[in-house]
């Protein structure tokens, strides 16, 4: 039982010591409220974030349908080169994969992750 009153002691002591170290901070030259200057910057800020927001998920969706336009155009515009006639008898032209579907997979892929974040 004397254990726990000589802790109590010690951390009464140190409380003691913050609060008389609280007391003695000038705060003569704190504000006590918000400003209506602080008020305006805030909804100023608010305002600006929110336009940010707002543009950065038009730049999302622009993207997003230039990637879809560029696969689009691969998908019209790439034409399976049959190397002899007796390939094209013997089996359906074989789909090309060329690097740049590639790329545009994983740049959609990264935007999709970009908005969940």
């Amino acid at each position: 039982m004397a254990n726990m009153w000589a802790r109590m002691c010690i951390h009464h002591d140190s409380q003691l010591k913050i609060v008389e170290k609280l007391k003695s901070l000038d705060i003569t030259f704190a504000s006590k409220e918000t400003t209506k200057h602080h008020h305006e910057r805030t909804i100023q800020l608010h305002d600006v974030v929110q336009e940010w927001h707002s543009q950065f998920d038009k730049l999302v969706t622009n993207q997003k349908q230039y990637i879809q336009a560029l696969y689009n155009w691969l998908k019209l515009n790439i034409i399976p080169i049959e190397s002899s006639l007796k390939e094209k008898v013997s089996s359906p032209p074989r789909a090309q994969n060329p690097p740049i579907k590639t790329l545009l997979q994983k740049w959609h892929d990264c935007l999709e992750t970009l908005l969940t974040r």
